[in-house]
């Protein structure tokens, strides 16, 4: 018994060092080895339609229309569709308002992001596909800059760099603001290497081919219940394709201001992602760099990280009644816990109690997303974070 909680000890510890700490630091190091240079040309404007799925987007549809019409892009090279899924605060006849000329197909039925954006494939024209959320906002050059990556044959989708902008000065739109710094860090370190773990929902570019074939029949590059981002970008991968990351295709929205609209999108957002890392296990052995290293560390060690955090804390505990050095290593862990939880939940500010108050409501988030995923609870029909639209 004791060995066994000296192995948990040791194992939980690796384990959460490394998602937090050593795979980081190994990016920073990793990439002066291998680094890929991204193919660009400002001469290349392929064809392009930007597909905007809504739902109930009233407060921000205009606004969205507005920033689309300002991007930089040969007109005669370019179509919008908006693709609404039966929005019941008029989101579609504001849009068809504002922008009479825009192509905009609805719904009658909410079947999810995902399968909204495939209803709408089969009449695109663009050799390239952009989807963006109704709630982004891209930087006028956003478009132009994210395609110049496809001169590069081995390129078979792009993301952009995406911000969460916070709109308070809480806790959780600071924390949410410096978890996506982080986010771009890592993600501009991995595309180096080999593709970046996942496209964002705000920006992404992929090819057409990639998702409809010779007959304009839809691939199955979507099953139900998915991350549709993050299933685009295994799609790709498992192609034979890299998925590139565009630091200059800027595109921000509004972080969510509050615990329990964080907390919901977070949870939505895992239980889906547990669903895709589950049936896409076989990545790790077929798709080399991005399955044997940026995989596993982005997106199967974070979804143990809580299970993690209280095996080492119940391992802790059994063996600080021990002499020797196993008595000094729990002592260590427990007044590390002691001092993240109570950080987490004294009203202090600062940096270090902000991001331990993060900290905690990830891992929070992780362990519900477990439990609603155990349930059957399904997410595919997604709903709108109010405090993320301004």
């Amino acid at each position: 018994m004791i060995f066994v909680f000296q192995v948990l000890l040791i194992i939980t510890s690796v384990v959460i060092f490394w998602i937090y700490i050593g795979y980081p630091l190994v990016l920073v190091i990793a990439v002066p080895v291998k680094k890929i240079t991204e193919a660009k040309s400002v001469e290349f404007f392929p064809s392009l339609t930007l597909i905007i799925p809504t739902y109930n987007e009233a407060r921000v549809i205009q606004k969205k229309i507005q920033n689309v019409h300002e991007l930089v892009y040969p007109k005669d090279k370019f179509e919008m569709i908006l693709v609404d899924s039966a929005s019941t605060d008029g989101t579609e006849k504001l849009a068809r308002q504002f922008d009479p000329t825009m192509k905009v197909v609805q719904l009658g039925h909410k079947p999810g992001k995902a399968r909204a954006i495939n209803s709408v494939l089969p009449e695109s024209r663009g050799s390239i596909i952009v989807v963006t959320d109704a709630n982004a906002y891209m930087h006028p050059m956003a478009l132009r800059n994210v395609v110049q990556v496809f001169t590069d044959p081995k390129v078979g989708a792009a993301t952009g760099s995406m911000r969460q902008v916070p709109y308070g000065q809480d806790a959780v739109s600071k924390g949410g603001g410096f978890y996506w710094s982080m986010e771009m860090f890592m993600r501009t370190r991995e595309a180096q290497l080999h593709s970046v773990v996942s496209m964002s929902g705000e920006l992404s570019a992929v090819r057409r081919e990639l998702l409809v074939d010779s007959s304009n029949v839809v691939r199955p590059w979507y099953v139900p219940r998915g991350t549709d981002d993050f299933e685009m970008t295994l799609w790709v991968i498992q192609h034979g394709f890299r998925v590139a990351y565009v630091p200059s295709a800027k595109v921000w929205e509004y972080a969510p201001d509050n615990i329990r609209d964080l907390f919901n999108q977070k949870v939505r957002i895992i239980v889906q992602t547990i669903t895709t890392v589950k049936r896409n296990l076989s990545v790790v052995w077929k798709t080399g760099l991005y399955g044997i290293f940026i995989f596993p560390s982005r997106k199967i060690l974070p979804l143990l990280s809580p299970w993690c955090i209280l095996l080492l804390t119940a391992s802790a505990t059994f063996l600080v009644t021990f002499t020797s050095i196993w008595k000094v290593l729990s002592s260590l862990v427990l007044v590390g816990v002691s001092i993240l939880v109570l950080s987490s939940i004294l009203p202090i500010r600062g940096s270090f109690f902000r991001l331990a108050r993060f900290f905690v409501l990830l891992n929070a988030t992780v362990f519900v997303a477990w439990v609603s995923y155990w349930r059957g609870v399904d997410f595919t029909q997604w709903q709108t974070v109010a405090s993320t639209r301004r």
